[in-house]
């Protein structure tokens, strides 16, 4: 059994998307424990933002397996450091992107003046 850390966009929190994600996982991997820090974190009820990410990182490192997604190929600063610490940890990381899970990918950090919490990275399969 694994455990999984799901990483998304925070527009995909109680979304159609993220039910869709989450059971795309699960296809993959049904007998994985999935963490969804959307509902799964214990800061988010009493949390600032560097509390919440402390958390997130900290699940990530006891994690065996890491599987992220973007909005339209983009990611925030919350996935990419996630996806940035998994790596350092030598964790699988899995992208889901149309329908299937890839490991073959690369997150470029976008130019500083292109850059924001919300847009900071942009994700393109090695392959493609």
């Amino acid at each position: 059994m694994y455990d999984i850390y799901y990483a998304h966009h925070q527009y995909k929190y109680k979304s159609i998307e993220e039910a869709y994600e989450l059971d795309l996982i699960k296809r993959y991997f049904p007998k994985a424990k999935v963490f969804n820090p959307a509902t799964d974190l214990k800061s988010n009820l009493f949390g600032d933002e560097t509390t919440i990410m402390q958390e997130c990182l900290e699940t990530v490192r006891s994690s065996d397996i890491l599987v992220f997604s973007s909005m339209n190929g983009v990611v925030g600063t919350g996935v990419y450091h996630e996806v940035e610490e998994a790596q350092r940890m030598n964790k699988i990381v899995f992208y889901i992107f149309h329908d299937q899970l890839y490991t073959n990918f690369t997150i470029l950090e976008r130019p500083k003046s292109q850059r924001t919490d919300r847009l900071y990275g942009t994700v393109h399969l090695n392959d493609w």
